[in-house]
C-alpha cells in the first residue's frame, strides 16, 4: 500500500494557532483521564509543545534584534554627514 502525502498551506502563525488549540484540548483531556499511561502521554505532548513554542518565540525575537536598521543604504547615518 502506497502512502500518499498531504500538502498543507499555512503560515507560521497558523501553525502556532493549531498547536495552541491542540495544547488546550489536551489540557482538558488531562483533567478527565485517570489512566497513568495516557496522562503521561498527554503531559509529554504538552511539555514538547511548550518547548517548540518557546523556541519559536526565541527565534522570532532574535531575528528582530538582528534585523538592525532597515533604512536604505543611501539613508544610513554615516551617509548623511
Amino acid at each position: 500500500m502506497e502512502s500518499e502525502g498531504m500538502v498543507l498551506n499555512y503560515t507560521k502563525d497558523d501553525a502556532v494557532s493549531i498547536l495552541c488549540q491542540a495544547m488546550f484540548d489536551e489540557t482538558l483531556r488531562l483533567r478527565t483521564k485517570s489512566q497513568t499511561i495516557e496522562r503521561d502521554s498527554i503531559r509529554r505532548f504538552l511539555t514538547e509543545s511548550a518547548a517548540i513554542l518557546l523556541e519559536s518565540t526565541s527565534n522570532m525575537q532574535n531575528q528582530e534584534k538582528h534585523s538592525g536598521d532597515k533604512r536604505p543604504e543611501n539613508l544610513q547615518p554615516n551617509m548623511l554627514d
